[in-house]
């Protein structure tokens, strides 16, 4: 029987280590989230600078278009995880208190969800939803026509 409690005892202390290990796992990867904030701007910068100096031909403008895209979403992506974090560490000192853990756990589901399903809206004292729409569909029809 005595060493069924050391085993029962030794897993109870790896499972507190594991959950332990892998917080402070999370929390490095906070820290490291605005250097990578940092470098997709500046890949964002570059091809702005680009397309401002250099301009694109039509043939490339697909490709840097998707480039820019991906760019973008990956920044969306970045800036998403980095609020997930920023409120994980408000709330965390809840994380004592065990009553307080699933208040935790509600707070970052709802945070989630609130960044997930949240549209983003242009600023249209730069360009009107229309122009860009028609904008667009100008594209995609020249598109249709080279096809």
């Amino acid at each position: 029987m005595e060493k069924k409690e050391m085993n029962l005892t030794e897993y109870y202390s790896n499972r507190l280590i594991s959950v332990l290990v892998e917080l402070s796992n999370i929390e490095s990867e906070m820290r490291e989230f605005s250097d990578r904030l940092q470098e997709v701007d500046k890949k964002r910068t570059t091809l702005d600078h680009y397309l401002e100096n250099e301009g694109v031909s039509y043939a490339g403008s697909k490709a840097f278009n998707d480039e820019k895209r991906s760019v973008l979403q990956l920044r969306r992506n970045i800036k998403q995880v980095y609020e997930i974090m920023k409120h994980y560490q408000t709330h965390k000192n809840k994380i004592l208190n065990i009553e307080n853990r699933q208040f935790l756990i509600t707070e970052i589901n709802k945070k989630t969800k609130e960044l997930l399903n949240c549209k983003y809206n242009y600023q249209e004292e730069y360009y009107t939803k229309e122009f860009l729409d028609e904008l667009t569909k100008k594209k995609r029809k020249d598109e249709n026509d080279n096809e």
